[in-house]
């Protein structure tokens, strides 16, 4: 299994991504229930603000590798234990000063056997 490796940049965010059952009835009243056996998974904004280049083009490597459907092990921010991710979505910008990118991408918590 592969690692995502290199360290976060501050403005790293997660966003709880709750999967819900709903039946709404005619008379305004709604049901709710988690729906499977994990309702709830991570998302997270992970960001790589002012990096050299060559660490921009192998963490752009890694991603474009499996990008939308190959997991990976990452361990988040104030977290003791890796997860399963994929990348959804990245995107690679060119900052104001020479030699350095930043790199946002988006990580999805997988449950996978």
């Amino acid at each position: 299994m592969p690692v995502y490796i290199w360290a976060e940049s501050p403005g790293t965010a997660a966003r709880p991504l709750p999967r819900v059952k709903a039946t709404q009835f005619g008379d305004g009243y709604e049901q709710r229930a988690p729906d499977g056996l994990h309702p709830v998974k991570q998302v997270w904004d992970v960001v790589h603000d002012s990096i050299d280049v060559a660490v921009a083009d192998e963490i752009d490597a890694f991603l474009m590798d499996g990008l939308g459907w190959k997991t990976f092990d990452w361990t988040p921010p104030r977290q003791a234990t890796a997860r399963k991710f994929k990348c959804t979505s990245y995107s690679r910008t060119l900052t104001d000063r020479v030699g350095e990118h930043s790199i946002s991408a988006t990580f999805e918590e997988v449950h996978e056997p």
